[in-house]
């Protein structure tokens, strides 16, 4: 068996929690903002060119477009274009908004080419990465920047959500078949190969880490029993989630 997919126990985590725990406290505002201040996929979207076209792949019920007039800097110049299965709620806040499958077609949005490309956590839920990913790559203009994000390859091995619970440290997920809707789990590498075929050089990838504070995140999200923000510390704890970036050469 692979040292990828050695079970990882709870005790391990917990000990690796402990080991972590440092002295200075936050307050829920403080942490909220460094945790997405420091995290790749808002730095990615704070730092698209000016008026570029962002394409939301996966969108979900569009909350990103949130990002815009959140924090620093401003980026009201940015627009936005959604697409999953069904349309959100804050669909309006986008430029257009397209509904559909992507394992049976890919968007539509005619007459656009976008100047950059985010899609977080949705390619391990579709069955044809490399079809998605191959769009994408026609859809991006020269010097336009692609953000993936996806579980690691190591949320094999961790506990399942179940287990997590009986220990006292309920998530919303942990294993990667946590999720039933989940289907294959790509390795960063076999992503980075598909992005450069699209004609994509990656210029940053790696996991997901908060580095001190993680053991906080955790902390304040079972103090105050919010399943998303102890959600981001056991992630950081365990850097569930995999990222890359890329520019369309």
């Amino acid at each position: 068996m692979s040292h990828l997919h050695t079970p990882t126990a709870v005790s391990e985590l917990m000990a690796r929690y402990h080991a972590a725990i440092g002295t200075a406290r936050l307050t829920r505002d403080e942490i909220e903002r460094l945790y997405w201040y420091f995290h790749p996929r808002f730095r990615f979207f704070k730092t698209v060119m000016a008026n570029a076209k962002l394409l939301d792949v996966g969108a979900n019920n569009g909350g990103l477009s949130q990002w815009r007039g959140w924090s620093t800097p401003n980026r009201s110049d940015i627009s936005m274009y959604g697409v999953d299965l069904a349309r959100g709620s804050f669909a309006d806040h986008y430029a257009d908004w397209e509904s559909g499958d992507l394992d049976d077609a890919m968007p539509d949005f005619p007459g656009v080419m976008f100047d950059a490309v985010l899609c977080s956590h949705l390619i391990e839920h579709i069955q044809h990465p490399a079809k998605l990913i191959g769009w994408m790559g026609a859809r991006t203009n020269l010097g336009g920047r692609l953000y993936l994000e996806w579980p690691n390859i190591t949320s094999l091995a961790l506990p399942q959500r179940d287990e997590l619970a009986a220990a006292g440290w309920p998530v919303m997920i942990s294993n990667f078949h946590d999720d039933y809707t989940h289907r294959d789990l790509p390795m960063l590498r076999d992503i980075a190969l598909l992005v450069e075929n699209a004609g994509f050089s990656i210029v940053e990838s790696g996991v997901i880490d908060a580095g001190n504070l993680t053991d906080q995140l955790i902390d304040l999200g079972r103090e105050l029993a919010d399943p998303t923000i102890t959600l981001q510390g056991f992630w950081s704890l365990t850097h569930w989630s995999t990222y890359l970036v890329a520019v369309r050469i």
